[in-house]
């Protein structure tokens, strides 16, 4: 959505503003805002836009982006840590904004890394990411059916605990990279702060692509500056 104008706000960039802008034109071109699950149980429409949010560091710009997308009628899924040094999930603030954006309609999942923590601790993974899903249900009173791995800055990759393990039998339905969430969909991510692929923004894609599978990360949005508001 680039223009000429010399406001720097009004450019691509990673903004609230424009994140809102991009929503209302997914809106005006018909697409229709799918959460994960009801995609993962086979729910489609001729075009697709589905939400993922990774809470990497910043639950306060989570609950930014829920506000928008709530404005303009759409559902995203949002995967929450539970063994984060950036935020505690029982913590007062970041409580209140999760539940937040739960009330707001959107979808929990769990962030996983417990692959990561079992090897600090020497525990069992698989009871491990058990105890995550548990405490994110019994916190957040609901049920917790998605997951998405967590890489930080190590060679420890999350989602090779499931090449020989049936995620349904630790109580999860859909895994972020199953096939059918990358089959026949355009992927794109704003990993690292930078858009992948050929470094188009997202509303680039719009219209162009008729199913769009987006990845964001609240910590590197903002509303003016981001090295002023980002939260570590």
């Amino acid at each position: 959505m680039k223009n000429n104008s010399s406001d720097a706000e009004s450019l691509c960039g990673f903004t609230f503003k424009h994140y809102k802008d991009i929503l209302t034109l997914a809106k005006q071109n018909g697409y229709e805002f799918i959460s994960m699950e009801d995609y993962a149980n086979g729910k489609r429409a001729e075009k697709i836009l589905m939400i993922r949010h990774d809470i990497d560091f910043s639950p306060q710009s989570a609950l930014e982006f829920a506000k928008i997308e709530h404005e303009l009628g759409a559902k995203a899924t949002y995967f929450v840590r539970v063994n984060a040094d950036n935020y505690n999930p029982f913590g007062f603030k970041t409580y209140n904004a999760l539940r937040k954006i739960m009330d707001f309609g959107h979808d929990m999942g769990l962030h996983y890394e417990h692959i990561d923590l079992a090897e600090i601790t020497k525990q069992d993974p698989s009871i491990l990411i058990v105890k995550e899903k548990e405490l994110l249900e019994l916190i957040f009173d609901t049920q917790i059916n998605g997951i998405a791995p967590h890489r930080d800055f190590t060679q420890i990759n999350n989602s090779e605990f499931w090449n020989e393990r049936n995620i349904r039998e630790f109580g999860f339905s859909f895994e972020a990279y199953m096939d059918q969430f990358l089959e026949n969909i355009f992927y794109i991510t704003d990993s690292l702060g930078n858009w992948g692929g050929d470094g188009k923004c997202l509303c680039e894609l719009i219209p162009k692509e008729q199913r769009i599978y987006a990845l964001l990360h609240p910590c590197y949005w903002y509303h003016t500056s981001y090295h002023l508001e980002r939260e570590y």
